[in-house]
């Protein structure tokens, strides 16, 4: 008596699981996907000294400040957003620009002070596209590591070239499936209290029925 018991719960408890799991996958067949497209401008980030080669390398980052942007620098940032499955998001980003425009104009920002440095005249630039993000799992470029709160991922770029188009990556948690589980979870477990408790009383009746 007491295992056909255990074995009902089992299945009930088993049943619920299966429910609940179904019922999450289906709901990722459903993929939606979102896109969008923002245009930014472009500023000097940092400047890397190379004293051996008189090699200065121009950072340049994208931004929607207008009192960081620099005039004649535009990057157009697109993104695409995926549903993976129930469970995750994936995020495709893009951002395009021109590296011959982008290095011109943010040469010409530079002052003599910063093109001569300990009395060394630094007469060979170079620029990389450095892009920084809060999000650490974002994938793209070359990791740098983390600086003053954010994660940075550098392009090499050619500066002669006009067209250039960075690539990057982003996977996230969808949150309302994983609370959805761990609230289901909980469902399941107190089904399960609920059924042992109300089996070993049942069990307990009619045993004692059974002795008496």
């Amino acid at each position: 008596m007491k295992r056909k018991i255990t074995t009902k719960i089992a299945l009930i408890a088993a049943t619920l699981v299966v429910v609940i799991f179904s019922s999450l996958l289906f709901s990722a067949c459903d993929k939606t996907e979102t896109s969008g497209e923002y245009e930014y401008g472009m500023y000097i980030r940092r400047l890397s000294y190379d004293p051996d080669n008189h090699e200065l390398t121009i950072f340049a980052g994208i931004t929607n400040n207008d009192n960081l942007k620099v005039e004649g620098t535009v990057a157009n940032w697109h993104y695409v957003k995926k549903q993976e499955n129930a469970f995750y998001n994936a995020y495709n980003y893009e951002v395009n620009f021109a590296p011959a425009t982008i290095f011109s104009v943010l040469k010409d920002t530079l002052t003599q002070e910063q093109l001569n440095v300990d009395g060394i005249e630094y007469d060979v630039l170079k620029l990389v596209f450095e892009y920084a993000t809060i999000y650490k799992s974002l994938k793209g470029g070359e990791y740098i590591g983390k600086s003053d709160g954010v994660y940075l991922h550098d392009y090499d770029l050619d500066e002669t070239s006009l067209d250039y188009t960075a690539y990057m990556t982003y996977r996230t948690q969808n949150s309302a499936t994983w609370y959805g589980v761990l609230i289901s979870a909980a469902v399941v477990l107190l089904g399960v209290i609920i059924g042992v408790i109300f089996a070993r009383r049942k069990y307990y009746a009619c045993k004692e029925r059974t002795e008496n």
